[in-house]
């Protein structure tokens, strides 16, 4: 089996966002030299402000995965965003340090929310 995708040519940059059940959390993006642009690998990060286009598309990907806590990484390219990738195993310390948002505190807050719906 061969896994095909068209090439995108994107800035040095993506922007991560978290989400949870389809609402952004927060975002940043990411910058770095070389393609792989990992905060975890040394690519710079900044924070950013998702326009509606960027919003209605991290809720598609988070209904098409089922929701939860999501990573949601986004390509900017000529003719818009594309989502390059869906992380359900997300990592949000260089998200913490990045932005304003207390996002540690929101994902407990959804966490207690789901909880309390279970029970």
């Amino acid at each position: 089996m061969f896994y095909l995708q068209e090439y995108v040519a994107k800035p040095d940059r993506d922007v991560r966002v978290l989400a949870v059940d389809g609402e952004p959390v927060a975002a940043m993006t990411r910058t770095a030299d070389h393609w792989l642009t990992n905060a975890a690998q040394g690519a710079e990060t900044a924070p950013f402000a998702l326009d509606s286009e960027a919003q209605a598309l991290v809720r598609a990907a988070s209904d098409a995965v089922g929701g939860g806590l999501l990573g949601v990484d986004l390509m900017e390219t000529a003719d818009g965003y594309t989502v390059h990738e869906v992380n359900h195993t997300v990592e949000f310390k260089a998200l913490d340090q990045a932005t304003d948002v207390d996002v540690s505190a929101r994902v407990v807050d959804w966490l207690e929310t789901r909880a309390e719906v279970a029970a």
